[in-house]
C-alpha cells in the first residue's frame, strides 16, 4: 500500500469496537466515516465564523443520526479540520475564529 494511503490512517475505539479513520472513503469505508466526508460535512457549519468548541457543539446535534449516518470523535473533528486547513478550505480570522476559506 502506498504511503499516502497511510497517512492518518489510525486505529480508535468508538463505541466498543475499533474503527479506522481514514482520509478517504475506501471499500469499506463509507464516505461519512471518512475524515474527508466528515470535513466537507463540517463545512456546512462555517457558515459564520465559530470556535472549535462551537463548531463541536454544533456538529453534536447530527452526530451518528438520521442526517449524518457515522460516529466521529472530538478527535476525528480536528483531524478533518486539518485536513480542510493544509487543502485551504479553512482558515483562522484575526479574532481566531474558524471560518470558510470563501468567506472573507
Amino acid at each position: 500500500m502506498s504511503s499516502w494511503r497511510i497517512i492518518l490512517q489510525r486505529v480508535i475505539f468508538t463505541k466498543n469496537q475499533p474503527t479506522k479513520a481514514m482520509i478517504l472513503p475506501a471499500k469499506h469505508i463509507s464516505l461519512a466515516e471518512s475524515l474527508f466526508g466528515l470535513g466537507a460535512y463540517l463545512l456546512r457549519f462555517l457558515d459564520t465564523p465559530k470556535t472549535v468548541d462551537e463548531l463541536w457543539s454544533a456538529y453534536l446535534t447530527v452526530n451518528d443520526t438520521d442526517e449524518f449516518p457515522a460516529y466521529h470523535s472530538f478527535d476525528n473533528v480536528i483531524l478533518a479540520l486539518d485536513f480542510l486547513y493544509l487543502i485551504g478550505s479553512v482558515g483562522v480570522n484575526s479574532q481566531g475564529l474558524l471560518q470558510c476559506a470563501w468567506h472573507d
